[in-house]
């Protein structure tokens, strides 16, 4: 009875000290959980409040992921500068034919609608979508195209002229009776443009 009594005391002595032990491992542990989980909210507070491009935007293949606004804007202006120079365009009506270049017609390259673009990846939403979409331009980059600004203007004005140039007016046809015969006049169908086609058009010719 003895022994068993000491052995007893012994396994609730070894208890106690074993159990000990584990409290300052334990508290170690939730120390340690406790400032990933800061430095994670911290991180992610750093990446949804960065005034920069996100990482994973292409422009023409290059990354421009923590470039400014200033800093893409100033890039863009640099990598484009002459791109839409010698481009012209042939308008061919049935009475001329025009060759007209994209700078005439103050066609150029809208920089604040490229920046505006891709500052917007990943600013978008609540902050899950936009966790989402951060995490979904590291796996696949999203490329931002030529964007090009058609409101000069010029070309609101070229696109009348050509309206004014290919109207004609319907003349219908008549019949004239006269003494010793009748005339018949077959009259012309008229012409008239398509402003909102002719433009789309050539939106789509400048590209």
């Amino acid at each position: 009875m003895e022994l068993i009594r000491n052995g007893k005391a012994f396994f609730l002595a070894f208890k106690k000290t074993f159990t000990g032990k584990r409290k300052p491992a334990s508290i170690l542990i939730s120390v340690f959980l406790l400032l990933l989980c800061i430095l994670f909210l911290f991180y992610l507070r750093l990446i949804l409040n960065t005034s920069a491009v996100m990482n994973g935007v292409l422009v023409d293949g290059r990354s421009v992921g923590g470039y400014t606004r200033e800093e893409l804007s100033q890039y863009l202006d640099e990598h484009y500068a002459g791109v839409l120079d010698g481009i012209s365009l042939k308008f061919t009506s049935p009475h001329s034919e025009r060759n007209v270049s994209l700078t005439e017609l103050g066609i150029g390259v809208d920089f604040g609608a490229m920046v505006q673009k891709a500052y917007d990846l990943g600013r978008t939403g609540n902050v899950l979508e936009r966790l989402f979409k951060i995490l979904q331009l590291q796996i696949k980059p999203e490329q931002i195209n030529l964007i090009l600004d058609f409101g000069s203007e010029a070309f609101n004005n070229f696109l009348d002229d050509i309206c004014r140039s290919v109207y004609q007016e319907v003349i219908p046809y008549n019949i004239v009776i006269m003494e010793d015969r009748v005339v018949l006049c077959t009259g012309i169908p008229g012409a008239e443009a398509d402003r909102e086609k002719l433009r789309n058009d050539v939106m789509k010719a400048a590209y």
